[in-house]
């Protein structure tokens, strides 16, 4: 039986993997932190990342000056 993918993030035997990630264009700016209302978003060594915490909204993505936040395939 096939076991079901949660909203946030795709699952492999042994982790879940985030549907965003935030790429090394990130500027600290903070933006997708005060945006993400189920703070799966942390401040990584050098830029912000996104944890499995993450539902899939899009809205970090939204609100990225930079557009360093894509989908994580």
């Amino acid at each position: 039986m096939e076991s079901e993918t949660s909203n946030s993030s795709r699952e492999t035997e042994d982790t879940q993997i985030a549907y965003y990630r935030i790429n090394d264009a990130c500027i600290n700016c903070g933006n997708c932190l005060e945006a993400c209302y189920v703070e799966a978003i942390e401040k990584g060594r050098n830029h912000y990342v996104i944890t499995d915490e993450c539902i899939a909204c899009g809205v970090c993505s939204e609100v990225c000056p930079k557009s360093a936040i894509v989908e994580n395939f």
